[in-house]
């Protein structure tokens, strides 16, 4: 399976289409359309996890906190109306949920049992318009398996994913940097057109992802980076 994430590119620097303000309610408390059960997130036993033991932050797109808390429920998290950094009412954006069970660390950096997911966000609310939510406003479904970073789940390993946190330049060269689930690889492709894609550097593993390589000749293009198999 690919996975492919992309970042628009211009010589005057990163093009946000969002500027503050896009409301979403942070809460897994609904079914996942044709699913069976709710989002919960699932502990080691493959049960809802113990309420007691679950806690729970979100990250914007740069990686900056905007909210945390423990569960209100076995499964379930309820963090209540957030207004997302860098969006607007009607827009996108992407989200970081963070999950660990707390006996295993105080912190998600600490935790030996963890699991994060990169959200993608759309038809935010504000303004004349009601917060969205996790149900309907984005492809959030549930944490199937949460365990250490070698777990393996019935349906075999949690599906990969990363995350770009960073892109900025020196002169001539460019940095773009982020993050990935652990025993992933992932390459970066530069493209003018989103046509015909062009591998940049080498391939990176796990953890955290980086890239430096000299400034794209054009003054607009994208960049992806493809989970390498």
């Amino acid at each position: 399976m690919k996975f492919r994430l992309f970042l628009l590119w211009m010589a005057q620097g990163i093009v946000s289409l969002c500027w503050g303000g896009g409301l979403i309610n942070l809460n897994n408390n609904f079914t996942p359309p044709g699913g069976t059960h709710k989002a919960f997130v699932m502990g080691q036993d493959r049960q809802p996890m113990r309420k007691s033991l679950g806690r729970v932050e979100v990250l914007d797109s740069t990686g900056a906190m905007i909210r945390s808390g423990g569960f209100g429920a076995d499964g379930l998290f309820f963090l209540g109306v957030t207004e997302i950094p860098g969006t607007v009412p009607g827009g996108t954006g992407t989200i970081i949920l963070r999950i660990w069970d707390v006996s295993t660390g105080e912190s998600y950096a600490t935790a030996a049992i963890r699991q994060q997911a990169l959200v993608f966000l759309e038809n935010l609310g504000g303004g004349a318009s009601p917060p969205s939510s996790l149900a309907t406003g984005s492809n959030f479904s549930g944490f199937p398996c949460l365990c250490p970073d070698t777990c393996y789940c019935d349906s075999g390993l949690v599906d990969p994913w990363a995350a770009l946190d960073v892109l900025e330049w020196d002169g001539a060269m460019m940095t773009i940097s982020g993050s990935s689930s652990p025993n992933s690889f992932w390459a970066l492709e530069w493209s003018e057109d989103l046509r015909r894609w062009d591998p940049i550097g080498v391939v990176q593993q796990s953890g955290s992802l980086r890239w430096v390589f000299p400034q794209p000749a054009h003054d607009a293009g994208y960049f992806r980076i493809v989970h390498d198999q």
